[in-house]
């Protein structure tokens, strides 16, 4: 497979279209055009089906706080100490 940049929204609308049967077009034609490979295109493919292109577009942990993060609690224990 060539080096192609990916694209995501491209892949969701080639999907799309096959699912509401605008466009006669395999996986692997898909994952051709846009970059990902076929088993990408199969996984989106599910998602797709619970999910809308909105949502697929926007990764899951936007807005959300690193889970990795200092509590409250640990950084006021941290100032304390200058």
């Amino acid at each position: 497979m060539e080096n192609k940049k990916k694209n995501k929204e491209y892949a969701l609308s080639l999907l799309k279209k096959k699912i509401n049967g605008e466009e006669v077009i395999s996986f692997v034609a898909i994952a051709d055009l846009t970059g990902y490979s076929e088993k990408h295109i199969r996984r989106l493919y599910k998602e797709i089906e619970n999910k809308d292109i909105d949502s697929l577009l926007i990764h899951s942990n936007t807005g959300k706080p690193s889970h990795n993060s200092a509590s409250n609690s640990e950084i006021e224990y941290i100032r304390q100490f200058k």
